[in-house]
């Protein structure tokens, strides 16, 4: 009778035995949790890069490593064997040596499970990927009637028109008026494009002069706009920078029409300087504000296939 407890105490002892045992403290341990992002970027062109962080990365078998690519519309690109650190983490910089345009034929990353040394061509199974959304391929890929993609074009034509002011200013310098006009007569059209409304021939030559590519800086802060308000969280935000834009655009184009339709040598102490000022906060400003916003849909989650 004073051995009745043993039988339900041993079956309690041999429980906990069990349950401290190496094998099951390793089942019973929490997974790993993947959490990831990455994100096209620019590094010496427009969307050349591309970045990664992943954290959670389970450990492979000897013999095996994650190998990174990048997938889209024209194929496949290596990135190469991933390095996991002890952590489980992994981080990627990537650039096109050639200042290739990646968004233009890639828009989403996978990660394989390959042999040790790599393999030219995906053969195992995904071990996590990721898709920019289809706003972001929009936003940074040629399509329609357009030269350019909308954000690339805003970035580049609304830089050419500050290569001009500044071709403007270096020519009065020398005193050589009718090059000054010329670069201001660009400047008008490349921020207008050929569909603006003061996209003229002010020189007289009876041809519009224009180094753009046409479409027009202020079309293409436009486009980029409208186009961001399909994102709810983006939408005010770039509905602000365009209003400032196209406002700064005007004041602008105001300064060098006025050098253009009633040239006198006595304005230029003072509206060079300003347009120099007001092609900086052109650029540097809205410009910048517009093209920052339309970057942020390059970046994406990395998940684990279902």
């Amino acid at each position: 009778m004073r051995l009745s407890w043993f039988g339900p105490a041993l079956i309690l002892l041999l429980a906990l035995l069990f349950s401290c045992s190496p094998e099951n403290a390793r089942s019973s341990s929490p997974a790993l949790l993947l959490q990831g992002t990455a994100a096209f970027a620019d590094k010496f062109a427009h969307d050349d890069a591309f970045f990664l962080q992943v954290s959670g990365v389970p450990a492979l078998k000897s013999g095996q490593t994650y190998q990174g690519w990048l997938v889209g519309p024209k194929g496949i690109l290596n990135l190469g064997v991933l390095s996991r650190s002890d952590e489980g983490k992994i981080a990627l910089s990537w650039a096109s040596p050639t200042g290739f345009d990646l968004v233009s034929a890639y828009t989403g990353f996978q990660a394989t499970v390959e042999p040790a040394e790599g393999s030219s061509r995906p053969t195992g199974p995904i071990a996590f990927a990721g898709k920019i959304l289809p706003l972001g391929v929009k936003l940074f890929s040629q399509n329609g009637e357009a030269p350019s993609a909308p954000a690339p074009g805003l970035q580049s034509q609304t830089d050419l028109a500050s290569e001009h002011a500044g071709m403007a200013q270096a020519a009065a310098q020398l005193g050589n008026w009718n090059e000054m006009k010329a670069h201001l007569e660009h400047v008008v059209n490349i921020l207008e494009g050929v569909h603006g409304s003061k996209y003229g021939d002010y020189l007289g030559t009876g041809v519009p002069q224009n180094p753009g590519d046409g479409w027009g800086a202020r079309t293409y802060a436009n486009n980029v706009a409208q186009l961001l308000t399909q994102d709810s969280v983006l939408s005010s935000d770039a509905l602000n920078a365009e209003k400032n834009f196209q406002t700064d655009a005007e004041a602008v184009e105001k300064t060098c029409l006025t050098l253009l339709k009633n040239f006198k040598k006595s304005q230029i102490k003072t509206l060079l300087p300003a347009l120099k000022t007001q092609i900086t906060t052109l650029k540097t400003g809205p410009a910048a504000e517009l093209y920052r916003l339309a970057a942020q849909t390059l970046s994406f989650t990395l998940e684990t296939p279902s």
